[in-house]
């Protein structure tokens, strides 16, 4: 993962110096990262899956894996900041 977007990382000519894996590996940038995990009409799994198995699709950067997608909110993010004790204060004293 790169923090920002490194749009040739996954071409043929950037695999070809990488060492040979038996894993599939893609290079992605943390927005893409986050923008993953918000897909809710597909599992993250199967979107991953389904960019491997097309070889040119493969070697864009993985947003575009997520055009089209219905993405939601990054409950991870929101679990995190609903866990600082100023969430809860703010609650009580709306309430």
């Amino acid at each position: 993962m790169t923090m920002e977007p490194f749009h040739t990382a996954n071409a043929p000519f950037q695999r070809e110096v990488k060492k040979e894996s038996h894993m599939c590996v893609t290079v992605c940038s943390a927005a893409e990262l986050e923008h993953l995990v918000t897909v809710q009409d597909t599992p993250a799994s199967q979107v991953l899956l389904e960019r491997q198995a097309d070889a040119l699709q493969a070697t864009y950067s993985l947003g575009t894996a997520l055009t089209g997608k219905n993405l939601g909110r990054n409950t991870i993010l929101d679990a995190g900041w609903n866990s600082y004790p100023w969430k809860r204060h703010a609650e009580l004293a709306e309430g």
